[in-house]
């Protein structure tokens, strides 16, 4: 792989996030200081998100006090960290996320596609599990008893790799709860049968927009039309699919057909393909592509799988030990926020010179430049900040001697 520094200019991400915007939103969310101590709310915003990388060696209130550390030149302790983590509204960082992810999202480079170029933009829709602490399990119930663990479901740009939505649930709570359609045209949306339902394909076609998922087991599957050879014409009424394969006349290595799903007005089309004498079905409202085609679209939903690899890996989100719901949402949009700002690091850098980037050795290259240029950045205002604080004091002494 050639190498690149993609974080050659990372004073940029800082100018992306900037001072007004954190102390803009934190007020709004009243996750800001008491006092007007301003320099406080951005530190611990940059601490925060600089921490997410190096709580695998150090722990993750060790990492984000070692920041702190650099800032102020003393130590912070254990049991200050945990209050700032349960009283800063976690809304605050994603409001952050959204205007970050507003600013960023039409300048990162696009993954090329030939046949993705139709489209708004393709996305996938799936979930990872995360464990957490067992005092949490009261309000985030695991699906193995005696332990805790949430459901991070994400809305995910295929094309621009970056999560566009994020919903956090136990991981008990059932797939299709999560609601992540969005009101452009033209959108491909590709999911897993854990979000499928007739009233969510309904819902996407009249949204002008499109879809493939995987066909759940036991749907009611009535054939229309036959759009692949080997089967004949229907003798007396329209056959269901269940009919095909229990009869044992589902033969040869595809099928295509316009097909109505259960009482759904619209009809769509079904595409089976077999792989290892095993039949694999794809419900689609897409026409015009071969049956080959709709199943590498839906393999391109491989894609967020690798985006969960690298938030586990790369930035340590495989575990949360954080100990309130608050904080682990902090924790949650602190890592977007830095995979963001590396996806966008990582465009600006290919732009430049096109090569091939892993993003797992991406994220750790700009956890270190950004550090560089944040941390002086932010000590260079915390001594202004105390000069300022000096001064004022010395003046209010001067008023209090007598004269």
């Amino acid at each position: 792989m050639t190498h690149i520094d993609i974080a050659a200019q990372p004073r940029e991400a800082c100018e992306l996030i900037n001072q007004e915007l954190i102390l803009a939103t934190a007020r709004k969310h009243g996750a800001g200081d008491d006092r007007e101590r301003c320099m406080i709310t951005e530190a611990f915003f940059w601490s925060l998100v600089l921490s997410v990388g190096d709580k695998v060696h150090h722990g993750f209130y060790p990492a984000m006090a070692s920041v702190f550390r650099k800032l102020y030149g003393n130590d912070i302790t254990k049991g200050g960290i945990k209050k700032q983590m349960k009283r800063r509204d976690w809304h605050w960082f994603k409001d952050i996320y959204e205007e970050l992810l507003q600013e960023c999202l039409p300048k990162l480079d696009a993954m090329e596609y030939d046949f993705l170029g139709r489209f708004t933009d393709v996305r996938a829709v799936d979930s990872t599990v995360i464990e957490i602490v067992k005092k949490l399990g009261g309000k985030f119930r695991a699906t193995t008893k005696g332990l805790a663990a949430l459901k991070v479901h994400t809305l995910f740009s295929v094309k621009h790799f970056v999560a566009l939505k994020v919903g956090v649930t136990d991981q008990c709570s059932a797939d299709i709860n999560f609601s992540f359609l969005s009101r452009e045209k033209g959108v491909l949306y590709v999911f897993d049968l854990g979000y499928w339902c007739y009233g969510l394909l309904t819902d996407i076609m009249k949204r002008k927009s499109f879809f493939v998922s995987r066909l759940k087991e036991g749907a009611d599957v009535t054939i229309e039309k036959f759009l692949c050879r080997g089967y004949s014409a229907f003798d007396g009424h329209k056959k269901k699919l269940m009919e095909l394969i229990s009869s044992g006349n589902l033969g040869g290595e595809l099928f295509d057909a316009i097909v109505q799903l259960g009482d759904m007005k619209e009809r769509l089309r079904l595409v089976g393909l077999k792989h290892d004498d095993e039949w694999y079905f794809y419900v689609t409202n897409l026409t015009d592509f071969t049956p080959q085609v709709i199943y590498e679209t839906y393999r391109l939903r491989w894609q967020i799988e690798l985006f969960f690899k690298d938030l586990k890996s790369g930035v340590s989100l495989r575990d949360i030990t954080t100990r309130t719901e608050n904080a682990i949402m902090l924790e949650i949009y602190a890592v977007l926020i830095f995979h963001l700002l590396t996806r966008m690091l990582m465009s600006e850098a290919v732009a430049k010179k096109p090569v091939r980037l892993s993003v797992r050795k991406s994220l750790a290259m700009v956890k270190r430049r950004l550090a560089d240029v944040v941390l002086p950045m932010l000590l260079g205002r915390v001594r202004r900040f105390r000069a300022e604080l000096r001064s004022l004091l010395a003046s209010l002494l001067a008023q209090c001697e007598p004269g």
